[in-house]
């Protein structure tokens, strides 16, 4: 929905517009068992007034993170937006142009409320992948038992496992469904250069290892 970057001017009638209503008194069946809502949105962890927007709408909220790779993460990003014709440059060329382009940006955003800014958004290549800085934001906001942080590995290697986890954080009953489906990567034009994912790999080591400092555990991520 977008909410809590760009449409929260429109106000919080709006935002629960998008919501079921409450359920109906006659429906025993739904009024006997625990229902909980909720939505996602992947700008909401890199927005800089997401978190105080959101925690004033909904102080009672539990937020989940699922972190990628943010080598991988990276051009995944950038298949997207050169999918979408948004990008012009090539991946390499993308984020040597990345400082360039972000300049100022997120100042702005901060400053004036209702700034709002594509190039923010879409060529934030590396910048999203320094994830430490985003959750600390969060969590200047959110108490501890209200965040859930998750490693997108694990999750496609243990879904049923990381499942239950989400439904223990939010004190829902333990239930699986009897398939969790398959996952098939996005279709990218060609692979990224080995010497370009060293690169990266190199640029985000040190940032890597203070979220592993800050969360107290490591990731798959050295490849």
């Amino acid at each position: 929905m977008n909410f809590f970057d760009s449409y929260y001017q429109r106000g919080t009638a709006w935002y629960r517009s998008h919501f079921s209503l409450q359920s109906d008194p006659s429906d025993s069946a739904s009024c006997s068992r625990t229902t909980l809502t909720g939505e996602s949105c992947a700008n909401y962890m890199f927005h800089p007034l997401a978190p105080q927007r959101a925690v004033q709408t909904l102080p009672d909220a539990k937020v989940i993170f699922l972190l990628r790779n943010p080598v991988d993460r990276a051009y995944s990003h950038y298949q997207l937006k050169l999918r979408r014709r948004q990008e012009m440059l090539s991946f390499e060329d993308a984020i040597a142009a990345e400082a360039e382009r972000l300049a100022g940006e997120e100042e702005k955003i901060i400053h004036d409320p209702q700034y709002d800014s594509p190039t923010y958004n879409w060529y934030s290549y590396l910048a999203r992948g320094r994830y430490v800085d985003q959750i600390i934001r969060w969590q200047q906001h959110f108490p501890p038992e209200q965040i859930l942080i998750l490693e997108s590995g694990e999750f496609f290697k243990r879904t049923a496992d990381v499942y239950q986890r989400v439904l223990d954080f939010l004190n829902l009953p333990r239930w699986q469904p009897a398939d969790f489906g398959n996952r098939f990567p996005g279709k990218y034009g060609e692979k990224m250069a080995a010497q370009t994912r060293r690169r990266l790999l190199d640029y985000f080591a040190p940032h890597n290892e203070r979220l592993y400092a800050h969360l107290g555990t490591r990731f798959n991520w050295d490849n």
